[in-house]
């Protein structure tokens, strides 16, 4: 799954017959000074060109739009007084989907489709498919004008075709403009008689000049921000079996944390996502409420070892959907879907993924290891309790047993193990000699988690834990601190770190 640009120089031929040197010179310029570093800027690769084309590969179809209306913007700008025979003008197509890749090229239908579109784009545009504009639909940057749908050569069913250009600035400037026109003419007013009057008038609208500028900039500010805020709520269970009920819950769960890797972005805390679970509410309530811009929704059908998700992002301003997407998936591939998910996410949005690649080394092929750490997640969603942090503890060491790669398993049991050791439950309520067996097994989980992967962020909290259990209080506040750093929307993190500052 992949984003495609294809390009093609207008009047190619005609340029070359007129000025041969002059156009190769010219392209080569252009390609050295323009197109290849925009394609290494937005993280392209360059798969192959020609004279007058060429095609390139990215991860997002966001890149790749970016990429192609920078170029086109340059070139413009190049162009300007330029006379139209000998302007250098581009066509791009861009299409998203799957592609065979080979040593040293790719192909396939979304490349072919691509390939059509750029030939039905004129000059100096950027068209797009209709998947492409599903993904970024809502991106505040961008506009899509439709241009209907085309049968495009050897390609069926019709396609739907966009154009994509800059969004326009907000229209609060032009009335603004008009404000400030009344204000000179309540001014010009202002020399004749009566003036008491006028004063009055004057002094009304140019306060609302004053509140409409400062709105307009406001509204920029927030069409423009670099932080983007998202709730998953908890997905729906639609499994015949109500038991299963708890497999949705951890998906929610691990979600959560997946998306609170992105930078730039806050993540609702889980605890008030699921405040709102098994509740039909407005998304726009849901914003107002929580004072959220998007909402991740969906629902989650376990088969035996077959999982089917259906998701959707939800603009909570407006209640409109950005995208929707169906994943077929496998318990032992669950952090696939996740990718795919936060994927998709990042992608409309325009938010940088960050990416732990070491986590892929904790995939286990035992469906019963992932299972019960999930049972476990779920159990401590329902409520902590005794109760419920031992029989989590047992799920987990379970599932550390038949796994003992998974870094996410460990951390969670070392996170059990302490919320025992801290609160005197269980074992650690009658003996204090199994009070620090209890500490000593958390070290142990806690280095295993380390060991694996150190970028879990709930195993730096665990080191929190484990540090202030011993006295080392600075060494808590550090651990607390790289755990922020790496989950900024670790809101158990900030508490612990506030207490410890007492």
């Amino acid at each position: 799954m992949t984003a495609v640009l294809l390009a093609d120089v207008v009047g190619y031929s005609r340029l070359m017959s007129t000025d041969e040197e002059a156009t190769h010179v010219m392209l080569t310029e252009c390609f050295a000074g323009l197109i290849e570093p925009k394609i290494s800027e937005h993280g392209g690769r360059l798969i192959r060109s020609s004279g007058d084309g060429l095609l390139v590969e990215f991860d997002s179809a966001l890149d790749a739009v970016r990429c192609g209306i920078e170029i086109q913007r340059e070139l413009s700008t190049r162009n300007a007084g330029v006379s139209t025979e000998h302007r250098f003008q581009m066509r791009i197509g861009v299409n998203a989907g799957d592609v065979i890749v080979d040593e040293r090229d790719i192909y396939g239908n979304s490349v072919n489709i691509a390939a059509r579109l750029e030939t039905l784009a004129e000059p100096g545009e950027l068209f797009v498919t209709n998947t492409v504009r599903d993904q970024l639909l809502g991106h505040p940057d961008l506009a899509f004008e439709d241009r209907g749908r085309h049968r495009l050569k050897n390609i069926d069913p019709p396609i739907q075709v966009f154009r994509v250009t800059r969004a326009q600035e907000p229209k609060t400037l032009s009335l603004l403009r008009r404000v400030r026109l009344a204000a000179r003419r309540c001014l010009a007013l202002f020399l004749t008689p009566r003036p008491i009057f006028l004063v009055s008038v004057l002094a009304v609208v140019l306060a609302v000049a004053a509140i409409i500028g400062a709105l307009s900039v406001w509204r920029g500010q927030n069409a423009h921000s670099v932080q983007a805020s998202i709730m998953v709520l908890p997905f729906r269970s639609m499994s015949n079996d109500p038991e299963e009920g708890y497999f949705a819950d951890a998906v929610t769960d691990d979600l959560t944390t997946d998306l609170s890797r992105m930078a730039d972005t806050v993540v609702i805390a889980r605890a008030t996502a699921f405040t709102y679970k098994g509740k039909v509410v407005d998304p726009r309530r849901i914003g107002q409420d929580c004072d959220v811009r998007y909402l991740l929704e969906g629902s989650i059908r376990k088969i035996g070892t077959k999982v089917q998700a259906n998701t959707h992002l939800v603009d909570a301003h407006s209640a409109v959907a950005i995208w929707a997407d169906q994943f077929d998936s496998d318990v032992t591939d669950l952090f696939e879907l996740q990718e795919a998910v936060t994927g998709r996410i990042a992608s409309s949005l325009g938010i940088q993924l960050v990416k732990a690649e070491s986590r892929r080394r904790e995939r286990s092929r035992d469906p019963n290891a992932i299972d019960m750490r999930l049972r476990a997640m779920a159990i401590l969603i329902d409520s902590i309790t005794p109760q419920h942090n031992l029989a989590a503890r047992k799920y987990l060491q379970e599932s550390v047993r038949l796994s003992p790669l998974s870094a996410n398993a460990w951390s969670q049991l070392a996170d059990v193990l302490m919320r025992d050791y801290w609160n005197f439950w269980n074992e650690a309520e009658k003996d204090a000699n199994a009070r620090e067996d209890l500490l000593r097994q958390a070290e142990h989980a806690l280095q295993k988690a380390f060991s694996l992967d150190p970028t879990v962020a709930l195993s730096h909290m665990d080191d929190g834990f484990i540090r202030r259990a011993k006295g080392d209080h600075q060494g808590a506040l550090d651990a607390f601190d790289r755990a922020l750093s790496l989950d900024p929307n670790l809101a158990l993190a900030y508490a612990q770190k506030a207490n410890h500052s007492f």
